[in-house]
């Protein structure tokens, strides 16, 4: 009887799991190079963090794929050399979803003519830099003159040198919205 039981519970929990048609679009020359693009369900932890389990993963941040998911989920992309970073949260999947990229995440562009090599670090606006302890990045590149993936949002912009010496700000505050590019010279 309880095998019977559990064998019901068992269909019942599979059966909830449907297959969904994605399409990802990017415009090819707005986004730095991305290494994967990866579906989670919604709150669970992201690429590189403890206890991760993808539903899909995939190579390109263009294309079409099949997903098979039971409710919501969470899309991360992951730059080349850069923090994986939650695109969409709790995105509710529907046959035929068509997902456009730059609706969701800009683009900071580090010119960095001035700047000494190192490693980028944005931060929201208010952070007191990489030094400070509450410090929290929410991008970065190993390279002084890059373009970052970032969501919407007033942003920070550190550098922190190669040579060792102290990270300081390059940028105080710089608004970046969907689909556009922020500079910083």
């Amino acid at each position: 009887m309880r095998l019977a039981i559990l064998a019901i519970l068992a269909v019942n929990a599979v059966s909830l799991a449907a297959e969904f048609n994605i399409k990802i679009s990017a415009p090819m020359y707005f986004f730095p190079p991305v290494t994967k693009v990866v579906f989670t369900e919604a709150g669970s932890p992201g690429p590189g963090e403890a206890k991760h389990t993808a539903l899909a993963e995939y190579g390109t941040i263009n294309g079409e794929w099949k997903l098979t998911a039971k409710g919501p989920v969470d899309l991360w992309v992951v730059p080349k050399g850069g923090k994986p970073l939650k695109a969409i949260s709790q995105l509710k999947l529907t046959d035929n979803t068509e997902i456009k990229l730059a609706d969701y995440l800009g683009v900071i562009r580090c010119k960095g003519a001035d700047l000494p090599r190192g490693k980028l670090i944005v931060t929201d606006h208010q952070d007191r830099g990489p030094e400070d302890k509450k410090h929290a990045a929410i991008q970065w590149a190993n390279d002084s003159r890059t373009e970052l993936i970032v969501p919407p949002g007033d942003y920070a912009v550190w550098i922190s040198p190669d040579t060792g010496a102290r990270a300081r700000r390059i940028s105080e505050k710089i608004r970046v919205l969907p689909g556009r590019t922020a500079d910083v010279e």
